[in-house]
């Protein structure tokens, strides 16, 4: 495994390895107009998660989690740790409804995880942000792709948390 390419604590790709395929992707996009979803989910709560936990649980739940990602998608999706509490998918040749879609089953999948901890099992719960490569013209770039799936996961979290929000 080069360390260059992967997060040492789940093992996904890291941000810079998803910059990269997304990089790939966009061209293909551009040339066979095959649509593009990408999905950050974020959880809930991280920082009092952290707070109350510590490093060591956090990082096991952080591991779970990125488990769950792996079953949970298909092996054409890029699954990555985006940030300490993030986690970016592209989704090829996806549309937005799907993508919806699929984030929906994400959050309930995640919610009906049980993770233990001495105090008993911990419920918890993700904000997801998805978007499609409509509204992004000829000269965007996948930073473009990304900052609108960055913008509805920012509307899951102001409207509440524990949902699936969409830029269109």
């Amino acid at each position: 495994m080069h360390q260059t390419e992967y997060d040492q604590i789940t093992g996904l790709f890291n941000r810079k390895k998803l910059y990269e395929f997304g990089l790939r992707e966009f061209q293909r996009y551009f040339r066979y107009k095959h649509n593009i979803s990408m999905l950050i989910a974020a959880i809930d709560d991280y920082e009092l998660i952290l707070e109350r936990y510590g490093t060591d649980y956090t990082n096991e739940l952080v591991k779970s989690l990125s488990h769950e990602l792996e079953i949970f998608f298909r092996p054409t999706d890029v699954i990555s740790r985006y940030s300490e509490d993030q986690f970016a998918v592209m989704m090829p040749e996806t549309s937005l409804e799907a993508a919806k879609i699929v984030g929906e089953r994400l959050r309930n999948s995640i919610l009906m995880m049980s993770f233990e901890n001495i105090d008993g099992p911990v419920a918890i719960t993700v904000s997801i942000g998805v978007a499609d490569m409509n509204g992004i013209n000829e000269f965007g770039e996948f930073d473009d792709l990304l900052q609108l799936a960055e913008k509805a996961l920012e509307n899951a979290k102001l409207n509440g948390m524990n949902q699936v929000s969409h830029y269109n």
